[in-house]
């Protein structure tokens, strides 16, 4: 419950748009997304091949960093490259159940070529530094890294178009639209993360805090369940 504290003591009257829009998008992913999955940032492969390398660094660097707590490609050591090449490829090395397809289908192959290329260049750029503690292939997220993805220059979906902005992916609002429960009538919170989608996209911040406040509401009655 930390992240809604932080939303509801944030003193909104001292601040800049921008830093709202950074705070909100910060605890929103905390708790509705903890894992960005890359198709939360290119719905297709296609859309992913055309992004220049900075785009799809900055976008990695963020993919990367929301592996956190899962242990994963992200464990005590920090950033595993060969783990994270396995996940891309969907391809068992002892972390967990996998998807029954990879995430891309067959442009799979040109996608992790892609975002391994990704990677090479966040070291370059001194985003990614090897963890010289550990003798496998464990990396870290340097201070700058970090320092970047703490500014807020990292949009949720920057490539997108103005007016395309979304803070809750397309494909979890499909998986709340499936569900089904005799005890929960999920409607509700359904159009809550619809109109919060709209309200970010408008960048109406205010909106979009209350509306965070509203879905928070639903957790903790769905995780009692």
């Amino acid at each position: 419950m930390r992240a809604c504290r932080s939303l509801a003591e944030f003193e909104w009257s001292n601040v800049t748009d921008k830093a709202v829009e950074n705070v909100i998008v910060t605890r929103i992913m905390d708790i509705i997304m903890p894992f960005r999955p890359l198709k939360s940032f290119f719905a297709t492969a296609e859309e992913l091949l055309r992004q220049d390398m900075p785009t799809l660094g900055e976008i990695l660097l963020t993919h990367l960093k929301s592996y956190e707590g899962l242990n994963t490609v992200y464990q005590h050591a920090g950033l595993n490259r060969t783990y994270f090449r396995a996940m891309l490829e969907n391809r068992n090395v002892g972390l967990g159940p996998l998807p029954k397809e990879p995430e891309y289908g067959p442009r799979q192959p040109d996608v992790t070529k892609r975002m391994m290329e990704a990677w090479n260049w966040l070291e370059r750029q001194g985003s990614l530094i090897r963890n010289d503690q550990q003798v496998a292939d464990w990396f870290i997220i340097s201070s700058d890294g970090e320092e970047l993805l703490k500014s807020g220059e990292l949009p949720a979906q920057k490539h997108v178009a103005e007016g395309d902005l979304m803070l809750i992916a397309d494909s979890r609002l499909g998986e709340l639209r499936k569900l089904v429960s005799a005890d929960f009538d999920f409607r509700k919170l359904i159009r809550l993360c619809e109109e919060l989608n709209k309200s970010y996209s408008d960048k109406c911040y205010f909106a979009t805090a209350m509306l965070t406040r509203g879905v928070l509401d639903h957790v903790p009655f769905l995780t009692s369940a």
